[in-house]
């Protein structure tokens, strides 16, 4: 069954939208937001109704719309919906230790691509898990690549993977050399057929250890009796055939045994539920904000912040409450406002502690 997108509107203040994705005629995630659709450069703070505390209902059906992609990668969520604008999106899916006592909450934003356009996003490289990887060998391949952490085994396909907790296979590679590749091509169903085994592994390559404008060269296929122009042909026949299955030309021994072992640290990094994938920017700003049990408390401790600082640390406290907080102060003389609209700062007058 497909996948749906759908936006009620609600008769709560701070809530006025229920959105809910289903996914095979079920619920997969059901949220309270503020906005039909997030700001440009904003973040929208999702809440999950369960945890509302105020009463609530629904009062009016405000879009359903056919979603194309829905696909989880570690703590993010990635949809892209069924028409031409405002169809690309993402949640961010976070934890945060409780101040006051042990455990953890749960805390989602989501955001859309032009978050990235008008903030770009902090980047925190995640190699957690990556050295852990034992990259298992096939026992007949012959001079094999060397990885920190490598084991013999008999493989069902492909000269390298990597396994999971439970010995599941989570990538595969099989390994061509330049005469490897060309033989395949003069024998073509066997190739297909080895192609078509990698696809029904979570992820799966086939590396060739030579640059694609090789395989163009009548003097690199001289020797084969195979004209370029034939090689072309069967070679994007592969790609078009099994689109699952990463076809890599690579320019030597040395390159294809560092892809090999990035791709299957990537697969083996990716396998957890807890893992980060990908480039995670920072829910809100360049920097992720500390704990306060009050506005105030995060006031006095940033020489500048934002209003999306604050929205984001303070969940639970109204746009409305938050800004007379703000007035407050700046009539004190306590903080000073730069700027308007969404790149408005805050800052803290001179002298005060």
């Amino acid at each position: 069954m497909s996948s749906e997108w759908i936006l009620d509107q609600t008769d709560s203040e701070r809530f006025p939208y229920l959105l809910t994705i289903t996914d095979g005629g079920g619920i997969r995630q059901q949220f309270l937001v503020k906005d039909a659709w997030p700001a440009e450069g904003k973040n929208t703070f999702c809440l999950r109704p369960e945890r509302h505390t105020e009463p609530w209902s629904c009062v009016a059906s405000k879009e359903r719309v056919p979603i194309k992609t829905l696909k989880r990668r570690g703590n993010l969520l990635t949809v892209v919906l069924e028409r031409s604008v405002r169809k690309r999106c993402e949640f961010v899916f976070t934890e945060k230790a409780y101040k006051n006592k042990p455990g953890k909450y749960e805390q989602i934003f989501w955001r859309t691509q032009h978050h990235f356009r008008q903030r770009p996003a902090s980047i925190r490289a995640s190699t957690q898990g990556a050295g852990d990887a034992e990259i298992l060998v096939d026992t007949q391949e012959r001079y094999p690549f060397k990885f920190p952490r490598s084991r013999r085994e008999r493989l069902p396909v492909g000269d390298y993977a990597v396994a999971g907790s439970h010995g599941e296979l989570l990538g595969v590679v099989e390994r061509k050399r330049f005469d490897d590749f060309l033989g395949g091509l003069s024998s073509i169903n066997i190739l297909h057929m080895t192609l078509s085994e990698l696809a029904t592994y979570p992820a799966a390559a086939m590396t060739v250890e030579a640059p694609y404008h090789y395989f163009l060269n009548p003097d690199k296929l001289g020797p084969y009796s195979l004209k370029a122009s034939r090689a072309e042909y069967l070679i994007m026949e592969l790609f078009t055939t099994h689109p699952g299955v990463h076809l890599v030309f690579l320019e030597n021994r040395k390159v294809a045994e560092r892809w090999c072992a990035a791709f299957l640290h990537r697969c083996y990094m990716v396998s957890g539920p807890e893992e980060q994938v990908g480039a995670v920017a920072e829910p809100q700003g360049g920097y992720s904000i500390p704990d306060y049990d009050h506005p105030e408390a995060l006031i006095r401790a940033l020489p500048e912040f934002s209003f999306d600082q604050l929205r984001t640390q303070f969940p639970d406290w109204s746009e409305s409450r938050l800004r007379n907080l703000l007035t407050k102060y700046r009539k004190k003389g306590w903080i000073v406002c730069h700027g308007k609209g969404v790149n408005a700062r805050w800052s803290k007058v001179d002298g005060t502690d």
